[in-house]
C-alpha cells in the first residue's frame, strides 16, 4: 500500500523513518520496537532471531508508564500482568546489540530502569534518534473565509494519559458564546492502539454537551488526507495529565501539527511542547477548567497571536532534532 494511503499512527511514523535511516547505513539486522506483549509482530520476530544476527532494539515509548497507567495496585492479575511486562522486556534488552531512544530523557529513563530490570545498558549502548513526522513545514494564514467555522482542533489517539474530557468541558462552556467556532476531533482511535471504549465515552460526551453544528468527530486519516483538515484549524489541543509517561513521551502528533503550521494550546511537560512554547508556536495551560477556558477565549480572540504562532511553527520540527540526536552507534560493531 502507497504510504500516503496507510492510516499511520505515531508508532508507525516512527518505525517507517528510523528504517529508512538504518537502511540508507547499510544495516542489514533486524530492527524491532519493544514490546510487553508476548504475541506481538516484534516479541515473535524476537524470538525467531538467528543467534548471529544483529539486532536494533526501539525503546522510544516509555512503555512501563504507559501500561502502569492502565493497571491495578490491587487486582492480582494485574501484578501478573506487570511481572510478565518486565520479563518480555528483560529478554528485548538481553538480545539487543544497541537501542535507539527519540530524545535524552528517554535514554535516562532506560539507563535506570534496565539496570532495575537487572539488564543493565551501558549509555553508549543507547543513541538518541529524534524523528520527525515526513511533513513538509508550511505556514497558513489564520484568516477563515467568509461563512466558514473557525476549529480548534484535537488530532490524534484518545490515550489513558490524556485529558480531551477537560476540553470537551471548556469548550462547551464557551461555545454559546462562540458560535463560529467548531471543535473538531480528528483520529481518536486508531486499530492499532486500542482504546476504543475510551474514545466512545469521549464522544457521547462531547455528544452530549455540544452541538452537532460545532462538534466534529473525524476518524483516523490517512496521512495524504490530513491536510485538509489542518488547513482550517486555528489552533490545537494538547491535554496530558501530568504523570511520568507525559515527561519522557515523544509526541508525533505535535511534531505534525507544528510542521502543518498549526500552532498548540498545551498542557504538556513533554520535550516537544516545551520546545514549541519557548520558540513560542505553543500556548501553555494548566489542567484546570478555569485555565483551559481562560487561554481558549485567549485564542479564539487573537487572529494575530495566531499568525505570530504559526510563523514560528516550523521552527520545532528543525530545532528539535538539532538538539536532541546524538548517535552512539558505531557502523562496524552494530550495523553489520
Amino acid at each position: 500500500m502507497n504510504a500516503n494511503k496507510r492510516i499511520l499512527s505515531g508508532i508507525n511514523i516512527r518505525e517507517s523513518q528510523v528504517k529508512g535511516w538504518l537502511e540508507k547505513r547499510g544495516f542489514n539486522g533486524e530492527y524491532l520496537l519493544v514490546s510487553t506483549k508476548s504475541d506481538s509482530v516484534y516479541s515473535k520476530k524476537l524470538a525467531e532471531l538467528k543467534t548471529n544476527q544483529k539486532l536494533i532494539v526501539d525503546l522510544y515509548t516509555p512503555i512501563f508508564l504507559e501500561k502502569e497507567l492502565t493497571l491495578s495496585k490491587w487486582k492480582p492479575q494485574d501484578w501478573l500482568t506487570r511481572f510478565r511486562n518486565k520479563e518480555m522486556v528483560r529478554k528485548f534488552l538481553r538480545r539487543g546489540n544497541h537501542f535507539l531512544v527519540a530524545n535524552h530523557r528517554q535514554r535516562a529513563y532506560w539507563l535506570e530502569t534496565s539496570k532495575s530490570l537487572g539488564v543493565p545498558v551501558k549509555i553508549n549502548d543507547i543513541s538518541v534518534l529524534p524523528t520527525g513526522t515526513g511533513y513538509e513545514p508550511r505556514a497558513k494564514s489564520q484568516e477563515p473565509r467568509a461563512g466558514q467555522p473557525k476549529v480548534a482542533l484535537w488530532f490524534g489517539g484518545i490515550y489513558p494519559w490524556m485529558d480531551p474530557e477537560l476540553l470537551v468541558d471548556a469548550f462547551s462552556r464557551l461555545a454559546p458564546k462562540f458560535p463560529d467556532w467548531r471543535l473538531r476531533f480528528l483520529g481518536g482511535f486508531h486499530p492499532d492502539t486500542g482504546y476504543r471504549k475510551l474514545y466512545q465515552r469521549v464522544e457521547s460526551l462531547a455528544r452530549s454537551k455540544i452541538s452537532s453544528k460545532q462538534l466534529e468527530f473525524i476518524p483516523w486519516q490517512p496521512e495524504n488526507n490530513l491536510g485538509k483538515y489542518f488547513k482550517d484549524a486555528a489552533f490545537a489541543v494538547h491535554l496530558a495529565k501530568s504523570t511520568l509517561e507525559d515527561y519522557y513521551a515523544h509526541r508525533v502528533r505535535l511534531l505534525t501539527l507544528l510542521s502543518a503550521g498549526t500552532p498548540v494550546l498545551t498542557s504538556g511537560k513533554d520535550v516537544i511542547s516545551d520546545l514549541a512554547a519557548r520558540l513560542g508556536a505553543a500556548l501553555r495551560t494548566k489542567l484546570d477548567r478555569e485555565s483551559v477556558e481562560k487561554d481558549l477565549i485567549f485564542l479564539m480572540n487573537s487572529p494575530e497571536q495566531l499568525n505570530k504562532m504559526n510563523k514560528l511553527c516550523p521552527r520545532v520540527e528543525q530545532e528539535f532534532i538539532k538538539q536532541e540526536t546524538d548517535i552512539r552507534l558505531n557502523d562496524s560493531n552494530h550495523l553489520t
